[in-house]
């Protein structure tokens, strides 16, 4: 266990799961949010992900906004940062650069050419 606050984006990203603009159909998101919520986690931000060895997860700052009272890690944070403690961070989304596949798909999305 460490001693690292919970890193939220500090506003939704142009594609968040739970804007009209997400990257999925509305039931695929369901899915996922149902899925994390089952799990008790978060949703981690696409910008956040990383191909391979994810070494930061950041949360969706919908997810933390829509389900704060329903997973017990965003709920242990707010209580200690209620009582002072540095407990949550945000992370602005333009300093995250998503992988190139969610790169990719948000160009075919906006019909952009490949760079």
């Amino acid at each position: 266990m460490t001693n690292q606050p919970l890193k939220v984006m500090s506003q939704c990203c142009q594609e968040c799961l739970f804007t009209d603009n997400r990257l999925v159909v509305p039931v695929i998101a369901d899915g996922i949010v149902q899925r994390c919520l089952d799990s008790d986690s978060y949703f981690v931000c696409h910008r956040s992900s990383r191909e391979e060895g994810n070494e930061e997860s950041i949360c969706c700052k919908g997810f933390f906004d829509n389900h704060k009272r329903d997973v017990l890690a965003i709920r242990l944070a707010l209580m200690l940062q209620s009582q002072g403690v540095e407990a949550i961070q945000t992370v602005d989304p333009a300093s995250c650069q998503p992988p190139q596949f969610i790169q990719q798909i948000c160009r075919e999305r906006r019909h952009e050419p490949d760079v």
